[in-house]
C-alpha cells in the first residue's frame, strides 16, 4: 500500500467510512505485531496488537497529523506493550505523560543529584553492573569476563539495578526513606520504610551525569525501533550509533519470516545500544532509493557513520545475526 493510499484510507475512516476502516485496520496490523514482537514478551503479542487495533478503532477520528500515523501506531505498540509487561509481573502502572511532564520540570542538577542518590542505594553487586554497563559502556561479554559470571545474570543484574533505580527517581512520596542498598518496593510491595542515603560518593554522582537517561526507557533490555525518518538516521549516523534499516513491505512473507527472527536478535543485551529503522519499500521510495535498495527485505547495517552489510532475502538466523553482529 502507498502512503497516498493509506492517507486516504485514514481520512475515509476518520469520516465515519467503516469499510475504510476495517481495511486500514488489515493494512497495519502486520505493522503493529512486528512492533510488538520487538517491545512484548511473546505471550503477549498478539494481546498489544488487539488493543492496539481497538485503540486505533476508537481514537483515530481525533488524529490531526495523518501523515505521523506509523509514529502513532508505534506509540501505541509500546505503552500497551509496557501496560502488559507492569500487568503481568505486578509493577504499578505508571502515568507515563505525568511522569514525562514532573521530570521536564525538575531542575537538571536536582535530577542528577536524585539520580546520585539512586545509584548509591544499589546492592554493591547492582551499582557495580550500572556503572560498568552505562558509565564504561562495556558489552555484557566484557561484563561477564571480568566479573567471571554468565550472560544471564549479568542481563538480570542488569534489568533490576535499572528498574530500582528508576523506582527510586519516580517515588513521589517524600516522606519515603530507603536504608542503603534496599530501595525494594518492586520486591517488596507496600509503604517504604527506609531513609534515603545523604552521603554520595563520587563515583556515584560521575555515574549520574553520564547515564540519567538510561532509566526513563522501557526496562527491558534491547534494540530501539522506530519508523524511518532521514532525521532520525542522519543524528544517528552522525553520532555513529549502531544502526540496522530494515526495508520491507506488509504483504511481503520473506519479510513476515525474518520478524520474529530480527526480534530475538535484537533482544540481546549487546543490542541494546542499536537503533533499528523501518523502512515501507511501498511508500517511502525516497529511503529506498537513498540506501540503493532494489527490493523488500533488504537489511543493511551501519556502524561509526558506515555501511558495515547488508543482506537480501535472508531467512538463516545465523547469518542475520553475523549481520547484525556488524552494527556492533
Amino acid at each position: 500500500m502507498t502512503l497516498a493510499t493509506r492517507q486516504a484510507l485514514i481520512l475515509r475512516a476518520q469520516g465515519g467510512d467503516g469499510s475504510a476502516l476495517e481495511k486500514l485496520l488489515f493494512e497495519c496490523q502486520s505493522d503493529a505485531r512486528r512492533y510488538a514482537m520487538r517491545h512484548c514478551a511473546a505471550s503477549e503479542i498478539d494481546d498489544a496488537v488487539q488493543e492496539t487495533l481497538l485503540i486505533i478503532t476508537r481514537h483515530v477520528a481525533s488524529l490531526k497529523a495523518i501523515t505521523s500515523f506509523a509514529e502513532w501506531l508505534f506509540t501505541i505498540v509500546r505503552r500497551e506493550c509496557a501496560r502488559l509487561s507492569r500487568k503481568m509481573f505486578g509493577h504499578e502502572q505508571l502515568d507515563e505523560e505525568r511522569i514525562g511532564n514532573e521530570l521536564s520540570q525538575r531542575p537538571n542538577n536536582d535530577l542528577r543529584l536524585d539520580l546520585a542518590n539512586a545509584l548509591e542505594s544499589l546492592p554493591p553487586n547492582y551499582l557495580e553492573m550500572i556503572l560498568l554497563r552505562d558509565f564504561e559502556e562495556l558489552t555484557i561479554s566484557e561484563i561477564c569476563a571480568r566479573l567471571s559470571i554468565t550472560a544471564a545474570t549479568a542481563k538480570a543484574r542488569l534489568r533490576r539495578a535499572r528498574l530500582l533505580v528508576r523506582e527510586y527517581l519516580l517515588d513521589t512520596d517524600d516522606q519515603a526513606t530507603c536504608v542503603p542498598g534496599f530501595p525494594l518496593t518492586i520486591l517488596f510491595p507496600g509503604p517504604s520504610t527506609c531513609k534515603r542515603p545523604t552521603m554520595i560518593n563520587r563515583q556515584s554522582i560521575l555515574a549520574a551525569a553520564s547515564v540519567a537517561a538510561v532509566f526513563f526507557t522501557l526496562p527491558a533490555i534491547a534494540a530501539q525501533t522506530v519508523p524511518y525518518t532521514s532525521a532520525a538516521f542522519d543524528s544517528a549516523e552522525k553520532a555513529g550509533r549502531p544502526i540496522l534499516v530494515e526495508i520491507h513491505a506488509p504483504w511481503c512473507p520473506t519479510c513476515k519470516a525474518q520478524a520474529p527472527i530480527l526480534a530475538s536478535i535484537e533482544k540481546g543485551a549487546d543490542y541494546d545500544k542499536l537503533l533499528v529503522l523501518h523502512v515501507d519499500f511501498d511508500s517511502q521510495k525516497d529511503a529506498v532509493k537513498r540506501f540503493g535498495a532494489r527490493m523488500q527485505s533488504t537489511l543493511i547495517t551501519f556502524k561509526d557513520g558506515k555501511e558495515t552489510g547488508r543482506s537480501v532475502g535472508d531467512t538463516n538466523p545465523a547469518s542475520i545475526a553475523s549481520l547484525l553482529a556488524k552494527a556492533i
